[in-house]
């Protein structure tokens, strides 16, 4: 539909080379080998890597179409998970954390 923005996440995990999809950037070349499959679990279903193909293609995709979207941009409402403690989790997420926006 015009107006509607879309992905095109097969031509990102057809380009895809292998290795770290991170560091290849947001390629969109037409190769077509066999690393592909390492994106898929059962030819269907996104493996990590293909999960990782993905939220790469939407943080750009949501970048260029909202930037004041981006990841550093938004405020933090909670905790980051690092700085929650295994043992005891409740306590620390009922609580107030509005000081550490």
């Amino acid at each position: 539909a015009a107006g509607c923005a879309s992905l095109d996440l097969f031509s990102r995990i057809k380009a895809f080379e292998g290795g770290d999809p991170s560091a290849q950037g947001a390629s969109r070349g037409e190769g077509w080998g066999t690393a592909w499959k390492d994106c898929l679990i059962d030819g269907l279903h996104l493996a990590e890597v293909g999960n990782r193909i993905l939220f790469l293609a939407l943080q750009e995709l949501v970048g260029e179409l909202v930037p004041k979207l981006g990841a550093t941009d938004l405020p933090i409402h909670l905790p980051h998970h690092s700085d929650i403690p295994e043992a005891c989790p409740g306590p620390y997420l009922l609580a107030s954390h509005s000081d550490q926006a």
